[in-house]
């Protein structure tokens, strides 16, 4: 396999640029699907599809990597909130065969079934590119001081994901290089850009998957205004404004009460697939009405639906105990029975 060559070569000497092999098809591809089940192709070398994943991820030039069929089959939903493999998957998405076409992956609006753990692929795909052009030249500055993460958040991150990606000092060479998240013992990059590439898709899906579920560190549009409703611009009660939230556009296009948290951004917004504000800096923020007077706030019947991405009256959604490291741990599923199996269906009993 070219990429296993590709790999072996870097062990001996590194190049200025990707060969133009066999594997220069992967180099130009957006978006590589991969399935899980490999077994099937011709030849003698077997490979799983999350070594392919690794593979592509360190040693082409490729954008997004999507990994079919490794964790789930079918319409399915884990009521966990630890889904997509990480830490271990270097793909940046892993979901069912099944789930591939649907439309909000790939647009928004959408309709159905949608997690809102998933990003919207072309806005990612163009995410990651800025990503890699912005680390050109950066790659020896520490991560969480590039990411502009303040003091009292960094105490925030726990133990497990701050040892993943080599500690508060790291800098993004040295997690490519010398952490769990970066590549494999002995492996070396190919290129400049491999150490690029690595850093720019692996440090996302640190943030992605392993921060931002809990919601307790950083929080998005829809579970800031279910804690802070004062937030939605204007003190909207329509449910339609609501739905703003969950759009993945600039955050100053969402109906949001921006100048009063705008200090509390996540200000790297390319680095995460949706905007998101630190939790520790909004919840003490007395300029927003519910946290100086929360008496006074009017709670509209609103809920968010984790596996629809979309706002709903309460009597209309199921509640769940999620599995994130996080005091907000109950979340909420519109439960489309028939349609979506649901795993860890005890989950919806705790």
């Amino acid at each position: 396999m070219t990429l296993e060559r590709r790999r072996r070569e870097a062990r001996k000497q590194p190049r200025d640029d990707f060969p133009g092999d066999e594997a220069e098809i992967i180099d130009k591809a957006d978006i590589l699907i991969v399935d899980y089940d490999l077994l099937e192709l011709e030849g003698d070398y077997y490979q799983t599809g999350e070594g392919l994943a690794y593979l592509a991820r360190c040693y082409s030039g490729c954008g997004l990597i999507v990994a079919l069929n490794q964790f789930e089959q079918g319409v399915t939903f884990d009521l966990s909130l630890q889904s997509n493999g990480f830490p271990n998957s270097f793909a940046d998405l892993n979901i069912s065969s099944d789930l591939l076409r649907s439309s909000g992956l790939w647009s928004e609006p959408w309709e159905g079934f949608r997690p809102w753990f998933w990003p919207l692929l072309p806005n990612a795909l163009e995410k990651f590119n800025s990503r890699c052009h912005a680390l050109e030249g950066n790659m020896k500055q520490r991560i969480l001081e590039f990411l502009r993460f303040p003091k009292e958040a960094i105490s925030l991150i726990p133990n497990d994901l701050l040892e993943w990606i080599g500690g508060a000092e790291v800098t993004f060479e040295e997690f490519v290089n010398a952490s769990d998240g970066g590549l494999h013992l002995k492996d070396q990059p190919l290129t400049t850009s491999s150490l690029v590439h690595i850093a720019a898709a692996r440090v996302w899906q640190w943030l992605e998957w392993g921060i931002l579920p809990a919601q307790n560190l950083l929080i998005d549009a829809p579970h800031l205004v279910s804690s802070f409703p004062s937030l939605i611009r204007d003190q909207a009660k329509d449910i339609t404004t609501w739905n703003g939230t969950t759009s993945f556009v600039n955050h100053e296009s969402l109906p949001l009460n921006n100048d009063v948290i705008e200090s509390s951004r996540f200000a790297q917004i390319d680095w995460l697939s949706r905007p998101v504000w630190f939790w520790s800096q909004v919840k003490d923020n007395s300029n927003i009405k519910d946290v100086a007077d929360p008496w006074s706030s009017e709670w509209p019947d609103h809920i968010f639906c984790e596996d629809t991405s979309r706002f709903l009256a309460e009597q209309q959604a199921r509640s769940f105990v999620s599995a994130v490291n996080s005091p907000f741990v109950r979340r909420y599923v519109e439960f489309l029975e028939g349609k979506v199996d649901y795993k860890n269906k005890v989950r919806f009993a705790l």
